[in-house]
């Protein structure tokens, strides 16, 4: 069965489309050939991506980063259909960015046995991610969206090294879990400035808060309350180069005291919410 593909959104550089598999039971794709250089956001379900002499298997919590001009196959190991919305760049965008590669990324760039890779998100990433989709839905200026994906090209190159690799998840774990990951991280980035507790997210996530904790610590490589702290902090980032005061910043991003903000803040980013507005 064709997937459904939906382009939400072209700029001069790169387009973003949602696709959605419609497939219905496990099967492998037909080969299909790729000529550009992409970055795939698995937003739901479970595939194995394959090339050259890789298999890749794909979930929630990674990033798919696809170098052009090769084939791919995908398999889906479940019943499951997946979705993911997909970042395509243009061939200028990609020989502009060839020519300033960062060095720690060359290994893959440069080596043509590699077509692609799988990036462990962190969650700052997930939450820029989720930004940028909300400014494309309502609209926001063409520039503030094309920085936003500069934003999310730079970080995802700054996670890309050799040491990179993948959480090993069983795929009983996965066929079970993988939604309540979907659910949790949703119900996350949907409600992080409010107080959430651990029970609400399991609620939600339809398991129990002491099952909940294992689970979401196996599959992502951080704990709950972790997750939702750096996603806090992402967003008093932001609200911190937009000119909002430290105040501002911490309550609008779920803190209720500005010490513990501060204190939390500079152990993240090294300096404190003054210095950090400042720069």
């Amino acid at each position: 069965m064709q997937p459904l593909i939906h382009k939400i959104f072209e700029s001069d550089f790169f387009e973003l489309i949602n696709f959605q598999c419609q497939c219905n039971i496990c099967a492998e794709s037909k080969r299909v050939y790729n000529h550009k250089f992409s970055i795939s956001f698995i937003s739901r379900g479970n595939f194995y991506y394959h090339t050259f002499c890789e298999q890749l298997d794909a979930y929630t919590g990674y990033a798919l980063i696809s170098k052009p001009d090769y084939e791919y196959r995908v398999t889906h190991p479940t019943e499951e259909a997946d979705e993911c919305s997909v970042f395509s760049f243009s061939l200028d965008f990609y020989k502009s960015l060839e020519e300033q590669l960062p060095y720690n990324t060359k290994w893959f760039f440069n080596n043509k046995d590699i077509q692609s890779m799988l990036i462990k998100l962190t969650p700052e990433i997930e939450y820029l991610h989720k930004v940028c989709i909300h400014a494309i839905e309502n609209n926001m200026p063409a520039l503030y969206v094309d920085a936003l994906v500069i934003e999310i090209v730079q970080q995802l190159l700054q996670s890309l090294n050799r040491e990179t690799t993948q959480i090993i998840v069983s795929d009983r774990l996965k066929k079970s879990h993988i939604i309540t990951i979907e659910l949790a991280k949703n119900y996350i980035l949907q409600n992080f400035t409010t107080d959430i507790s651990l029970k609400d997210i399991a609620a939600h996530s339809f398991v129990s808060p002491f099952h909940f904790s294992r689970i979401f610590k196996t599959i992502t490589g951080t704990s709950p309350y972790n997750y939702l702290q750096t996603i806090r902090l992402a967003q008093a980032s932001l609200l911190l180069k937009s000119n909002k005061t430290i105040a501002e910043a911490a309550f609008a991003s779920g803190f209720n005291r500005l010490d513990y903000f501060s204190a939390a803040f500079k152990q993240k980013y090294k300096v404190s919410p003054s210095s950090f507005s400042k720069k």
